[in-house]
């Protein structure tokens, strides 16, 4: 019987293993990666707006992480009724035309929603398309 090459010894004695276990441990990670390191699925984003009666959002803010949205509302110290609007960008404009407006932008952070306050004059020349 024929003795292995230095070249076989070498594959099969050092190389081998180490793909064995690079096969094993990227297992491992990709079963953590599934589970226990899994990123959160729903993103919560909230922002407080003060004296302000109209917030809008720019186009695309809505659908910034994901296609299905939930919004909540909630006016603090007053039981005045509150309106929630959706329309097209072009009508919001129209509408809150020579009111202060706060404009969600998008998000600051994974939990914050980024806002800039507009005045009535400043809505006008606004560039939400």
């Amino acid at each position: 019987m024929q003795r292995p090459t230095k070249r076989a010894k070498f594959m099969r004695g050092i190389v081998a293993p180490i793909f064995g276990l690079l096969a094993v441990l990227s297992i491992v990670l990709g079963v953590l990666n599934a589970t226990v390191w899994k990123p959160n699925s729903i993103v919560s984003a909230h922002t407080n707006v003060y004296g302000s009666r109209y917030i809008v959002t720019d186009p695309g803010v809505l659908n910034l992480v994901d296609y299905r949205v939930k919004i909540s509302v909630a006016a603090l110290n007053t039981r005045k009724p509150i309106c929630v609007a959706v329309g097209l960008a072009k009508d919001v404009r129209g509408w809150t035309r020579g009111y202060s407006v706060q404009r969600i932008t998008g998000l600051q952070d994974w939990e914050n929603l980024s806002t800039v306050p507009m005045k009535a004059d400043d809505s006008a020349k606004s560039d939400v398309n």
